[in-house]
């Protein structure tokens, strides 16, 4: 797939496989936090991640595994028992972003869905991500990002 930007195409970059190991692999590779982005915190808007460096069109900024993934059609089921399945430190990152503030009625759990979700099984999977869900999702973006099936990864790069 490729990005249409200013009358050039961003080619999606090659994505690479994290290293073999006994250990699980990681949630999120390759480790740019810290060389080329940050996450810090963004006025009224909770945590947010930032470059550090210009970084060139097409740069892999990150391919990540989601916190948790709940249906397109029945997003609230899912998320019933989404606390009870996730480790400590991964619900204390789901629990640390930012909520949609819109719907009053709704629960902590539903509105962080709201704001978070990314789409990616088109019309039947949403995940959430601790890393990815903090890129500004704008109506002008500066990055692009896609669901890449066959290494169960989303992937941000730089437009």
């Amino acid at each position: 797939m490729t990005s249409f930007h200013g009358g050039t195409r961003v080619p999606k970059p090659h994505i690479p496989t994290p290293p073999p190991s006994s250990e699980p692999p990681p949630a999120r590779y390759p480790e740019t936090l810290g060389t080329l982005l940050e996450m810090r915190a963004s006025p009224g808007r909770g945590l947010g991640m930032f470059a550090l460096v210009d970084i060139p069109s097409g740069t892999l900024l990150l391919a990540e595994t989601p916190l948790i993934t709940v249906s397109f059609y029945a997003p609230f089921a899912g998320l019933i028992d989404a606390p009870f399945l996730l480790t400590v430190s991964q619900a204390d990152a789901y629990y640390s972003l930012s909520p949609y503030s819109g719907h009053k009625t709704r629960s902590l759990l539903v509105k962080i869905l709201d704001r978070n979700a990314f789409e990616i099984v088109k019309g039947d999977r949403n995940g959430i991500f601790e890393t990815g869900s903090r890129i500004n999702h704008s109506c002008v973006p500066n990055s692009e990002f896609e669901w890449v099936t066959t290494v169960g990864r989303m992937v941000f790069w730089n437009r």
